[in-house]
């Protein structure tokens, strides 16, 4: 029987309330707070919480504080990608940001 995370991730219907679900959501709350407490010129603390964060980053990103996520694990970003200010990542589902991919503040992308 796949577990919640399994059914979330495969878009098959899933309780968000599951206890897994709940504390992964937790921690990408800490993890977001604290990229989102940094300022420019922080690279090596942004890119440690990042590398915690995501599923993958690449090199030579530049992700603009806030971002938000709801779990942070399914979010795959390649090389010299650019995210503006107040980028909203819903990834319940994996999102892959492909090389040199540039996006506007305030962006939600699915």
């Amino acid at each position: 029987m796949p577990s919640e995370k399994q059914k979330m991730i495969s878009g098959e219907r899933y309780s968000p309330g599951d206890p897994e679900l709940v504390q992964d959501r937790m921690r990408a709350q800490r993890l977001m707070r604290d990229y989102n407490s940094t300022i420019y010129g922080e690279s090596d603390e942004r890119n440690r919480i990042l590398g915690e964060l995501l599923g993958s980053i690449g090199e030579s990103c530049a992700l603009r504080a806030p971002v938000f996520v709801d779990y942070g694990y399914n979010v795959y970003i390649e090389d010299e990608v650019f995210l503006n200010y107040g980028c909203v990542l819903l990834d319940i589902c994996p999102i892959r940001i492909g090389s040199k991919t540039q996006i506007g503040p305030g962006v939600h992308p699915r």
